[in-house]
Parts: C-alpha cells; sequence; structure tokens
C-alpha cells in the first residue's frame, strides 16, 4: 500500500517535529493561500487581523486563528471549540501541522507556487503540441517532395538496389533497420510515421528514410 504525504508524516510525529528548522512568523502565514495536500479543493487564508478564511471546493467558513510564537503554534478557532495545532516543519513553501486532537498532520502548499507549476506545464504542453505539428508538417512535406518529383523517386530506388545487391541475403526489413541505424527491425518508428501518413506503404516509408538519409539537404 502506498501512503500519501500526510499519512507517511502522521506515522510518526515526533520525528516529523524534529524537521522544524525555523519558528512560524504571522508574514509566512498571511502571505499567499494555503492549500492542503490530499483534500478536495480545501484553502486556508490567514489574514492579519486573525481571521481565517477556511475554503472547500468554492464554499467558505470563517474561523479564528491565534498565532503562538513562543512554542510554535496555532489555535484555530470555530464558533465556542477551539483546537491546537503544532507546527511541525516550515519549509520551501509548505507548511506541515500538527492537530494534536486526533495525531494528524496536515500539509499545505503555497497556491502561488502550484499555480506557478500549473502555468509551466501547460505552457511546456503547449510547446510540444506547437513540436509536434511541426514536425508532422515536415515528414508530410518530405513525403510529398517525394512523390512529386520523379528524380528522387528514381535516387532512391538506386540506393535500395544497390544495398540489394551487397546483401542479397536480407530482406526489406532488414534495410528499414539499417536506415534506421537499428540491429533488428522493429514497426515501432513506421507505426510513427504512419500517424502522419496514413496512406503510406512500408516501401514509401524506405523511400522517405533513404530521402532523409542521404538525399534532403
Amino acid at each position: 500500500m502506498v501512503l500519501d504525504s500526510e499519512q507517511l508524516i502522521s506515522t510518526n510525529v515526533t520525528k516529523a517535529k524534529k524537521f522544524a528548522e525555523k519558528k512560524i512568523s504571522q508574514s509566512y502565514l498571511t502571505s499567499c493561500n494555503w492549500i492542503r495536500q490530499n483534500s478536495n479543493n480545501e484553502t486556508y487564508t490567514f489574514r492579519s487581523n486573525g481571521e481565517l478564511l477556511v475554503s472547500k471546493n468554492g464554499i467558505v467558513e470563517r474561523k479564528k486563528y491565534e498565532l503562538i510564537i513562543d512554542n510554535n503554534s496555532i489555535i484555530i478557532s470555530n464558533n465556542s471549540i477551539s483546537e491546537m495545532y503544532n507546527i511541525v516543519l516550515v519549509k520551501d513553501d509548505f507548511l506541515h501541522l500538527h492537530r494534536i486532537s486526533t495525531n494528524e498532520i496536515l500539509v499545505f502548499m503555497n497556491q502561488t507556487k502550484i499555480k506557478d507549476e500549473v502555468k509551466y506545464q501547460a505552457e511546456k504542453n503547449y510547446n510540444q503540441f506547437i513540436s509536434a505539428h511541426t514536425e508532422s508538417d515536415k515528414v508530410r512535406s518530405d513525403f510529398e517532395a517525394i512523390q512529386n518529383d520523379p528524380d528522387i523517386e528514381s535516387l532512391c530506388y538506386s540506393f535500395q538496389k544497390s544495398w540489394e545487391e551487397d546483401n542479397p541475403s536480407k530482406t526489406i526489413y532488414d534495410y528499414v533497420a539499417f536506415l534506421e541505424n537499428k540491429h533488428f527491425y522493429s514497426d515501432y518508428l513506421f507505426s510513427q510515421w504512419k500517424e502522419n501518413i496514413p496512406e503510406g506503404t512500408l516501401t514509401e516509408y524506405v523511400d522517405f528514410l533513404i530521402y532523409k538519409k542521404y538525399i534532403k539537404k
């Protein structure tokens, strides 16, 4: 069974406390919104006036909090009930609170950093999408260049025949492996090529490889 981060830390609260590296400050708490890990979009917003906004899937509940710097803890009050939380780790945009009543660790992450990471991943995925389509366009362009130029087709045929004469016991699959710089034939690259050129045949794929390897400048 794989434990999530809250479960892993909660299995040994005493050990977790040993990793506390600095005292908490109110400015650290109020500098951002905190998203609780392993929850349904639960966000904690500590305000400088002692108000705590807890948002769950867009529904906001107002609570109060009191930061006790001397013993690195927080008291969170909801109506007439108050709970003590020990701060066991404050480091690198993370906040780990030990909920004494249930002996569990609540893990929070800086929402701004999460948004930055989401933005980075979105941009990365977009760039990969554009790159893939650009490569697809290049494959299609090279394929059409071969199809539309009889001289290129003739050159490809000459290269293939020359190789076959030098390797009489080999098959077209061996030739494909040779052109792909592989020891053995696999249809993986051919299948990828077919995704861009669905009407293409294995013979046309061979011409494509010859064109890329020997003819295209």
